[in-house]
């Protein structure tokens, strides 16, 4: 049997385009009589596409050349170099290149050597037919190629062979409404279009409701507010989620009349049968009115800026003459069907490995001729030393050679990252001394800094300290400096009333609102509780940095439980490096700190999660219903390591709920960030957020929860759906069942720490309502919980970590570190 080999030697899964490899490889195997292999690195994510096919995996360690001597080889053009040292014995071995983005002829001109040598092995890969490309964007210059010969092409191609789509029902249009959407991901070339596509609509003056559909991830961090100071009073803004297969294919058709989009998107749309246009998509913002029907491409180009345009000649058609073909003309079914069949005879996987076999045929490119030019052969050469000295692999030695033969890492950044773990040393060294100092003191007094009232996570270390002996512990309330000082002085008064209601002379304001007086406490307090990292939000006199040079021990917990890998941000400051101790939830986050702090845990313990001792206080009432709660995040703009919140998706779903399931109680609780940054990022208006509020609080059976404690809420529910990242952990603690709702599962775990992950095993996972629904069918309603024993296990093996006793636990440590004794008194 004959053998193919695609070969890539990435660093990361595949993505994008790059796929189209795994796409072709997997049609051959089955399709085929063809041996084929996947030669690359090893990666779980990529087990999706070969997974179940014939492909045979090789990692890239262990490839062994002897077993492909009949082999025909394809690679990107940009690893042929890779390819070369893998094989370089296989003289007659053939290969065939393949070309998706202008980068990778960009990164080949780029690596491999001086000018000449590079136009001679541009000249031996044109001669030898061995090279296909995906459109003529990706060719070696796409102004002298823009009528390049179509055999030598091998387009973007998709999997049509889902399932027969059934033709769109013709538009109606008894409600008068424009029913359009954008595909695709929403970054800052979509935003440039919306912004042109809605002035277009303004220039129609069209008496017709708009209804916009996003489909895809949000991922500009400018987006909406720019885009909806365009839209405002014109067309009404819906956003899916990032929606693919089945779903994607349903909410079309039942939703949508045209869709825009670009690349893969513009095809999936088309497969879906529906009327395709692809818009113009560039960095900057731009004015023009030229869009053009998917099906009378001729070029295999679905993405241009305005430029490029120009080149490809298309037809081109305004936004007034679209909307017309749609509803006036009523041929949106013709339009579909055109789109339908070009994906058919231009982007199917078939198609492609057609194109892929004919180059197969045709390519005289031999691994002899390779080593003959100057180019590959100085590249292998060079390798070949490189390796014996080093031992790594060819993109290591990519980067070396580029560096100019200097280590990998570069020495000014590796001095700098010396001087700062250096300093941070300097710190830790001199806690030994202020701990000999402090144990002379016959009573501790302790200090607690707090900024908000809802933000205190040290709270159950305070109380236990108020029992001590040794300890004379203090709430010192703090302003937040970087809001309004109208702000500030509102929320420092709550925060300081709220507390001096509850505590009384234990606690001390640490600001003079009349005077703007700030107070200074450097050499009142032997040891400091922080519940925030952020300099900025504090004044000087209440900063960490003001206390390292003072007899004062500095101690952090977390606010929220250390679950998603935005925590990576946190432990990296100089903050997370300077203080005494770090209280840590468990043995997995501290050995994750080992591995990515900058001094690698040295100043971390394990306490167990300080705040959640709270829970065991809360009281079980009777009831007869059950409760779930529902808790939005607030992340639905700008958060680009913390994109989790899938609210502007759930929202009307949410607010059906409680009609849908009037025999279930629903405690709908947001993250209390939510509708402020919906409003200050004008997603939505004020009135838009009285409104859904109002509409929630007027079930029967739904409470609106905006209270500062809500553990009295998660033990009195039975269930809670969410998306947020503290409640990961921080519900497991009821052992109850919970739903977390995902864009993907894929994106979802990677933004985990490992213990994240753990903690999602035990979650029922939502990808669309249907999953929600049939978790409240039969996990709430029905009782089948098939996690249950397991999840009671993991919670009380692994998560609960000396509860409900750590904070006595962590007070108890601090006294032995002092070498002090301490009792504690019944108040």
């Amino acid at each position: 049997m004959k053998q193919i080999g695609f070969f890539i030697q990435t660093n990361n899964p595949l993505s994008g385009d790059q796929l189209i490899l795994l796409k072709l490889a997997r049609y051959l195997s089955c399709n085929e009589n063809y041996k084929v292999y996947y030669i690359n690195n090893f990666f779980e994510k990529d087990k999706k596409y070969y997974g179940g096919s014939n492909i045979i995996f090789i990692e890239n360690n262990k490839f062994d050349e002897g077993i492909f001597e009949e082999a025909v080889f394809i690679t990107p053009v940009n690893y042929l170099a890779n390819l070369v040292v893998k094989i370089k014995n296989l003289k007659t071995a053939k290969i065939c290149l393949f070309s998706y983005s202008s980068d990778s002829i960009s990164w080949l001109s780029n690596n491999l050597g001086d000018k000449k040598a590079i136009d001679n092995l541009k000249r031996l890969i044109s001669e030898s037919q061995s090279c296909a490309y995906m459109d003529p964007s990706c060719t070696f210059d796409i102004k002298d190629n823009m009528n390049i010969n179509k055999e030598i092409l091998i387009p973007k191609c998709i999997d049509t062979e889902l399932s027969e789509r059934k033709g769109n029902k013709p538009v109606t249009q008894e409600d008068g409404t424009i029913r359009i959407a954008y595909y695709g991901n929403i970054d800052a070339q979509a935003n440039n279009f919306l912004e042109n596509l809605f002035r277009n609509f303004k220039s129609l003056r069209i008496s017709k409701k708009v209804k916009v559909s996003l489909i895809g991830k949000i991922i500009d961090k400018n987006f909406p507010s720019s885009v909806f100071s365009t839209t405002m009073g014109l067309a009404v803004l819906i956003f899916p989620g990032d929606l693919e297969g089945r779903e994607l294919y349903e909410y079309l058709t039942e939703n949508i009349d045209i869709v825009f989009a670009t690349d893969y998107c513009s095809l999936e749309a088309a497969n879906c049968r529906m009327p395709v246009v692809i818009p113009i998509m560039q960095e900057k913002s731009y004015v023009e009115n030229r869009y053009v029907w998917l099906n009378e491409i001729d070029k295999y180009i679905y993405h241009w800026n305005k430029e490029l345009l120009s080149y490809l000649d298309y037809d081109t058609h305004t936004l007034k003459r679209i909307i017309e073909t749609i509803y006036e003309k009523n041929e949106g079914n013709i339009i579909a069907n055109n789109c339908f069949e070009y994906v058919k005879r231009n982007a199917s996987t078939e198609f492609c490995c057609k194109k892929l076999l004919e180059l197969m045929s045709k390519t005289e490119l031999t691994v002899e001729k390779c080593l003959n030019s100057d180019a590959i052969a100085n590249c292998v050469y060079d390798y070949d030393k490189y390796k014996k000295e080093y031992n790594k692999d060819f993109n290591s030695f990519i980067v070396y050679r580029n560096n100019g033969n200097r280590e990998l890492i570069d020495p000014k950044a590796l001095s700098d990252t010396k001087k700062r773990i250096e300093s941070f040393s300097k710190i830790q060294n001199t806690y030994n001394q202020k701990i000999k100092a402090i144990r002379k003191q016959k009573i501790i007094k302790v200090g607690f800094i707090v900024i908000f009232k809802s933000t205190f996570p040290t709270r159950t270390v305070f109380e236990v300290m108020r029992r001590s002996t040794l300890f004379d512990p203090y709430i010192i309330v703090v302003p937040n400096i970087f809001s309004s000082r109208k702000t500030q002085d509102e929320v420092f008064e709550d925060t300081y009333n709220t507390f001096k209601t509850e505590y009384g002379e234990r606690v001390i304001p640490g600001y003079n609102s009349k005077n703007n007086e700030y107070l200074d406490i450097g050499n009142e307090f032997s040891i400091l509780f922080f519940a925030n990292p952020y300099k900025h939000l504090v004044h000087k006199y209440h900063d960490l940095n003001y206390f390292l040079d003072k007899n004062v021990l500095p101690v952090y917990a977390n606010y929220g439980f250390a679950a998603i890998k935005f925590w990576d941000e946190i432990i990296n400051m100089d903050f997370y490096n300077s203080v005494w101790k770090v209280c840590i939830e468990n043995n997995s986050n501290y050995e994750y700190m080992k591995k990515q702090q900058a001094i690698k845990g040295v100043n971390s313990i394990v306490t167990g999660y300080l705040k959640m001792d709270l829970l065991a206080n809360e009281k079980i009432i009777t009831k007869t219903r059950p409760v779930v709660l529902i808790c939005p995040h607030h992340t639905v703009y700008g958060w680009k390591k913390l994109n989790i919140s899938n609210f502007l998706r759930y929202s009307d779903f949410f607010a059906k709920l409680p009609q849908q399931y009037p025999s279930i109680d629903f405690v709908f609780r947001p993250h209390p960030l939510l509708f402020s940054n919906l409003e200050s990022h004008k997603i939505w208006s004020s009135k838009t957020i009285e409104n859904y509020i109002a509409k929630m609080k007027s079930f029967s059976n739904v409470i609106y929860d905006t209270s500062d404690n809500y553990f009295d809420k998660f033990i009195n529910s039975d269930a809670m759906i969410h998306d947020c990242g503290s409640f990961i952990a921080e519900y497991l603690y009821t052992e109850k069942p919970c739903c977390y709702l995902m864009k993907s599962k894929e994106e979802t775990y990677s933004g985990l720490l490992p213990f994240g992950q753990k903690c999602m095993d035990y979650h029922y996972h939502a990808l669309c309502e249907t999953e929600i629904i049939k978790f409240l069918d039969e996990v709430v309603l029905g009782g089948k919980d098939p996690v249950k024993k397991s999840r009671e296990d993991f919670v009380r093996n692994e998560l609960k970590v000396n509860y409900p006793h750590a904070a006595h636990s962590f007070v108890e440590y601090i006294a032995k570190q002092l070498k002090r004794n301490n009792k504690f008194m019944n108040e």
